[in-house]
């Protein structure tokens, strides 16, 4: 799941979770862990302009910037 717009709490967290969803993912960006909470997984967001290069791409899935 992802949120819309990023907009969770934990009520909204225990309402996905309830409809079996096995995570969810909040708009904080940086990198999910092993241990994160899985219904409020950090993200990398990837725009279209990000993947016409393969640079790019690499460059924010390491967050390089």
């Amino acid at each position: 799941m992802s949120y819309p717009n990023g907009n969770w709490n934990e009520a909204v967290a225990e309402s996905v979770k309830d409809r079996q969803f096995r995570a969810a993912f909040s708009m904080e960006r940086g990198h999910a862990a092993a241990d994160d909470p899985p219904f409020s997984l950090r993200r990398i967001n990837i725009h279209e302009d990000m993947t016409a290069n393969d640079a790019f791409f690499m460059a924010r899935i390491l967050n390089v910037f």
